[in-house]
């Protein structure tokens, strides 16, 4: 792969994942009108886990499931 490519498709993911995250705080504020900063830090351990397998394997699947996984698990 190109590295035009491989900084285009790294961006968009990246972006992804912060959008993910201020969607979620937007709405659990919206909801229950107090902030839960715990949620930052359950969103930033996912995204280690998730860094960390998609540096091991290519596979980007995998590591979003382990990512999501590992946040459903510490939650």
């Amino acid at each position: 792969m190109s590295l035009a490519w491989t900084t285009l498709v790294f961006g968009c993911y990246t972006a992804a994942l912060l959008a993910i995250g201020a969607v979620g705080f937007t709405l659990q504020y919206g909801v229950t009108n107090v902030l839960n900063l715990s949620y930052g830090g359950i969103m930033t351990s996912a995204i280690f886990v998730d860094y960390a397998v998609g540096r091991g394997s290519p596979n980007i699947w995998l590591a979003m499931a382990a990512g999501a996984a590992w946040g459903a698990l510490i939650t």
